[in-house]
């Protein structure tokens, strides 16, 4: 019978040897340091933190990793972030924590995140949610996320992430590369997606656009986006914000996976490039 994938071993198992994967993480293992230094931090910054999924294996030291964190910033809510970042109120070294795709396993995440008082974010694509044909899910994993079959939240879990605190986004309806859309179909992908959330809980405020990366993004998309309702969207470009951000611009996340050893996190939340 065909099975979701559970643990990050079965992920490794699917993965092939990649050369410059291999040469980059020697480097961060040489380079990374053995603690987070208070003295390399910035004062007052905003960090906000993007991972995609916590595979069974991974949770110990994904609470590790974030214990470290917490200890030299304080975690908010993800609007709270977003509210401090646009009125420049950055008064001490501050974090947040989002995850993309909207994977069932952002459940056992978000138990870590309460066991350790920290609000997260997910953001979702709403045409998954609740969907369990194997196949169409195998499919999607393959094509869009290139990734095997990883199994995705339900509304009803949704709802019960909300009640406990956690928030809600939206990732696009169907997972889409937006610099690859027309006009309407950037519309359809973006607001198809935030009325079938808005539908099932409410209101909502903050987009992330798929893949992350500046190459994914354009004026044209930004501007559809904005104009449908969205307060902000969050980005995958690494850095921190150190001053007061536009309304209209860009979020930077920091990608950090639970699979990232500690010294290449102490290094990314180190490097902060503003």
């Amino acid at each position: 019978m065909s099975e979701f994938i559970k643990t990050y071993r079965q992920i490794k198992d699917h993965q092939s040897s990649n050369y410059r994967g291999s040469l980059k993480d020697i480097y961060l293992n040489t380079i990374g340091p053995s603690k987070i230094r208070t003295e390399k931090l910035p004062k007052t910054s905003l960090l906000f933190i993007v991972f995609h999924s916590l595979f069974q294996d991974q949770k110990e030291h994904f609470k590790k990793l974030l214990l470290e964190i917490q200890n030299e910033y304080t975690f908010i809510s993800y609007s709270e972030a977003t509210e401090r970042l646009h009125s420049g109120n950055i008064d001490k070294r501050y974090a947040c924590i989002s995850a993309d795709d909207g994977f069932k396993n952002f459940m056992d995440a978000s138990y870590l995140f309460d066991e350790l008082g920290i609000s997260g974010m997910v953001f979702i694509n709403s045409h998954l949610i609740g969907e369990t044909n194997y196949d169409l899910i195998s499919k999607h994993c393959a094509e869009r996320l290139l990734s095997p079959p990883i199994e995705f939240l339900t509304w009803n879990e949704i709802e019960d992430l909300r009640k406990r605190g956690h928030e809600i986004g939206n990732h696009g309806w169907k997972h889409k590369k937006l610099t690859q859309l027309s006009a309407s179909e950037i519309e359809e992908e973006v607001c198809v997606g935030k009325e079938e959330i808005e539908h099932k809980i409410g209101p909502i405020s903050h987009y992330a656009y798929t893949y992350g990366r500046a190459e994914f993004i354009n004026k044209k998309a930004m501007d559809i986006i904005f104009k449908s309702g969205h307060e902000t969207i969050g980005s995958a470009i690494r850095g921190q914000h150190l001053n007061k951000l536009d309304r209209g611009t860009l979020i930077k996340r920091e990608l950090i996976e639970p699979s990232y050893p500690l010294k290449h996190m102490r290094y990314f939340v180190e490097k902060h490039r503003n």
